[in-house]
């Protein structure tokens, strides 16, 4: 037979075997336990439980015994009424003073008790088991012994011996680190905690004063404007100078020449006119006025390196040395290239001291 029929028979005879054998090894069930209950209502069981209850005895009465007869009141007479004594004032106690507050205790900090550290004993021999100094009768000796005498009552004699003992000995070598640190003679031996803070006064918040209105600035001059008056003041300036010229005795080393004209003025004018900007000073610096002195060329052009600045008005150092490079940079641009002077009038305006004020340039 194949190995699939071998199986097929033995599941199969397993089965059958189960069917035939099993009810065999199956237990009986337990018998069910049944008890009859009866239902009894409330008031029945009652019932049963006052007729079940023993009859109680009723509490006996003792009657009261009767009251004697009341004697009959003999009337007495009124007493005399009489005016009570007025009742003293009681004292008016005095306003009890306030206390005044205790001052506040100090604190102090209890400190713990000093605990002693113990010491290693200190011995020249170390040995597993500490031993204790011996007596100065005692003998050294590893092995102990007692003293022994003659004794001539006892049974065996002993020879007499001297007791023994062994050195001093510790189990470890005392150092200077395990000495207990003494404490220092100035240490307190109480400390006290810190005081509170005092209370800080509250700040009352005082009103912001206004601030004070900022000075307005003044309006700065056109550059347009600026030009012009400038060119004006040029104008006067150099008649000026040639006024002074000529009026001044040994000043003219040549020919000094009519006086300058309308026009040969107009053209000076333009020339500083167009190549003095101040619109980049500042507003201190606008308010200052300085004055240069210079030489000038029989072209016109002016000896740069004899500018010199002599003096200022209205304003600081700083501020007048702004102004002075200002003008050393008008004259370094237009000064070199010459101004329209007429040539055969050069003893009037060879020598020059110009004041230079950035809302309007003087010379004189």
């Amino acid at each position: 037979m194949d190995t699939g029929t071998k199986i097929s028979l033995g599941a199969h005879a397993l089965l059958l075997g189960w069917v035939l054998v099993g009810p065999v090894f199956r237990g009986e069930p337990l018998p069910m336990m049944v008890q009859d209950v009866s239902v009894v209502s409330a008031s029945d069981f009652e019932a049963m439980q006052a007729a079940s209850a023993p009859p109680q005895a009723a509490p006996e009465i003792a009657e009261a015994p009767e009251a004697p007869a009341a004697p009959e009141a003999v009337a007495e007479p009124a007493p005399e009424p009489v005016d009570p004594a007025p009742a003293p004032e009681p004292p008016s106690e005095p306003a009890a003073e306030p206390e005044p507050p205790a001052p506040p205790a100090e604190d102090v900090a209890v400190l713990a008790p000093e605990q002693d550290t113990p010491v290693p004993q200190q011995a020249d021999r170390i040995a597993p088991v500490p031993v204790a100094e011996p007596t100065p009768e005692a003998v050294p000796d590893d092995t102990p012994q007692e003293t022994v005498t003659e004794d001539s009552t006892g049974d065996v004699p002993q020879p007499p011996q001297e007791a023994t003992a062994p050195p001093e000995a510790t189990t470890q070598i005392v150092t200077e680190a395990d000495e207990p640190a003494s404490a220092p003679p100035s240490a307190p031996s109480a400390s006290l905690r810190p005081r509170s803070r005092p209370t800080r006064p509250v700040q009352t918040a005082q009103p912001t004063p206004e601030p004070a209105p900022a000075p307005q600035a003044e309006p700065e001059t056109p550059p347009q404007e600026a030009a012009e008056n400038v060119a004006d003041s040029i104008a006067a300036a150099v008649a000026s100078q040639v006024a002074q010229q000529q009026t001044t005795p040994g000043a003219q080393s040549g020919p000094s020449g009519p006086p300058l004209t309308a026009g040969e003025l107009g053209d000076v004018k333009a020339a500083i006119g167009n190549c003095w900007y101040i619109g980049t000073l500042s507003t201190s610096a606008q308010g200052t006025i300085i004055t240069v002195a210079m030489d000038m060329n029989p072209d016109g052009s002016v000896i740069y390196e004899t500018l010199e600045l002599i003096g200022f008005e209205g304003g600081s150092q700083q501020d007048a040395n702004v102004v002075y490079r200002s003008v050393r940079r008008l004259m370094n641009d237009c000064g070199r290239k010459g101004f329209p002077l007429p040539r055969d009038k050069y003893n009037q305006w060879r020598k020059l001291e110009m004041r230079f004020n950035p809302e309007g340039m003087f010379l004189r």
